[in-house]
């Protein structure tokens, strides 16, 4: 994908969010694909030929208003619309209730001369209730819309609304949105193939929705990153590839209590699938150390959970991933340490595909005393693989695999837990531990498979009154008994498989 550097103007906090986002999961390999553009460079394209040979036939254009209310909630209008290639348009606004306009078309495969390439916008608005949409169609082009409300009264939010492609004639480009203060709401459209978006929201009870299709030709997927920090913040991202080149990559980091966040991927592919990451509330003095541990080192070979250090508040957080296709990896980290059980995090990943693999870790480096985290994780296919980590007390985990070759690792520290691990297929295999007190655990496996399970592991908790219950049957499923779920050996009140969370807006 196309390198992007963002400039001070245009991202006032990118350098920081990239600064943090730098270092990812190894298998993920994010690093192979920086989220990166050119700069629009606003001094540029004010300063350039306006008036003069900037506006003579077979030449770029160019525009660039401003527009500042001075009447409280005198709201003023923007709209511009160029057709070709090369060109550009800034526009600044300050007031309350704007809304700006711009539009960049062309014929892609009709008319190359004509074909709505290169095109750049650059709007920023300063006030609250302000509406910005931007819409390019054809290659290669940029569009960034900031928006801010926080030196305003009120709690109204700004919309933002960007869209680059029309049917096949969009590939390799590049949206941005920047929105400071409470209340926002962006979202994002972009179609055919191999595009960037990248949204970041500074304050509360923001939110942004990032949809992304690509189609054959010379799809390479999509890519996509989401950073939000504040409270009770929502992220969408779905993406969807076609062809024989998709491939995904989804990353949402938000910093706060009460987010939610959901990756939706699906791709056709059968040599290049999804990638999805999610971070919530990981501390800023930790960075990207977190996600080249290959997986914490298979979770620390099976227990440690990596206890201690510094940790970002992050209480209720909810993350879900869906993947569908092949060669998938979700990845979900998880920081709150809740104080109930009912306010902890909650992850779900779903992979229906071949190939698959899928990471939650909750807690890693938070107090012991943390609690009420849930993590399920559900593949159908062929040669899965889950490793699971929780740190705290009162947390869930369920595994659930479905198909051939399949294996799960996982590891509980603290007191209270309850592990439900179930495979149903051939060549399956468990190795799981919990440290501390009143843990449970349930595995169930059919095929005659494997399992390596360890309690009271030593390591400075007191440990005692755990149990352990196994099921394996052969080919028929027959043993004579009924069906076991973690709830016969659990703590009163667990329900095996947990539910999203009402009233998320996901």
């Amino acid at each position: 994908m196309k390198k992007v550097i963002f400039s001070a103007a245009a991202l006032m906090i990118g350098a920081v969010a990239l600064g943090q986002t730098t270092s990812v999961s190894s298998e993920a390999d994010f690093q192979g694909t920086p989220l990166t553009s050119p700069i629009i460079n606003t001094a540029t394209i004010e300063n350039a030929d306006i008036v003069g040979t900037g506006s003579a036939p077979g030449n770029s254009n160019t525009g660039h208003s401003v527009q500042s209310a001075t009447i409280p909630a005198a709201g003023n209008s923007m709209k511009a619309r160029q057709e070709g290639e090369k060109n550009s348009i800034v526009g600044f606004q300050t007031g309350a209730s704007n809304l700006v306009s711009m539009r960049q078309t062309g014929n892609v495969n009709g008319n190359a001369a004509d074909s709505g390439e290169a095109n750049k916008i650059y709007s920023d608005q300063i006030g609250v209730g302000n509406d910005g949409r931007l819409e390019q169609q054809g290659d290669f082009n940029q569009a960034i819309l900031v928006q801010d409300n926080t030196a305003f009264a009120g709690t109204l939010g700004n919309r933002a609304d960007i869209q680059q492609g029309t049917a096949d004639q969009a590939e390799k480009n590049f949206a941005a949105v920047d929105q400071f203060g409470d209340d926002n709401e962006a979202k994002v459209l972009q179609t055919f193939d191999n595009s960037d978006a990248f949204v970041i929201q500074s304050g509360e009870r923001n939110a942004v929705e990032i949809n992304q299709r690509a189609d054959p030709e010379n799809s390479q997927g999509h890519e996509a990153l989401v950073e939000q920090f504040g409270n009770d913040n929502s992220a969408l991202v779905n993406q969807n590839a076609d062809g024989m080149k998709g491939r995904n990559y989804a990353r949402v980091f938000s910093f706060g209590d009460n987010n939610q966040s959901e990756q939706t991927q699906t791709t056709n592919s059968n040599t290049r699938g999804n990638t999805a990451l999610v971070n919530q509330g990981v501390d800023a003095s930790i960075g990207g150390s977190l996600f080249n541990s290959a997986e914490y080192a298979n979770i620390v070979a099976i227990d440690n959970v990596m206890n201690g250090g510094a940790n970002q508040a992050s209480s209720y957080s909810q993350a879900i991933q869906d993947q569908k296709g092949h060669d998938n990896v979700a990845e979900s980290h998880q920081f709150g340490a809740g104080t109930s059980a009912i306010n902890g995090d909650y992850t779900m990943q779903v992979q229906d595909g071949e190939d698959n693999e899928a990471y939650a870790f909750q807690n890693a480096y938070g107090t012991a005393t943390g609690r009420g985290n849930s993590a399920d994780t559900f593949q159908q296919g062929d040669d899965n693989y889950v490793a699971t980590g929780q740190n705290g007390r009162n947390n869930d985990v369920v595994v659930s695999q479905m198909g051939s070759d399949n294996s799960a690792i996982g590891t509980q520290r603290g007191r209270d837990h309850v592990m439900d691990l179930r495979q149903n297929g051939d060549h399956n295999a468990i190795e799981a531990s919990q440290r501390g007190l009143g843990n449970s655990m349930v595995i169930t496996q059919n095929g005659g498979h494997s399992w390596h399970a360890d309690q009271d592991v030593p390591g400075g908790l007191p440990n005692g009154g755990n149990s352990l219950d196994v099921i394996q049957t052969g080919p028929t499923g027959a043993l004579g008994t009924a069906a076991q779920t973690a709830q016969s050996v659990g703590r009163a009140g667990f329900t095996g498989l947990a539910a999203p969370r009402s009233g998320s807006g996901l």
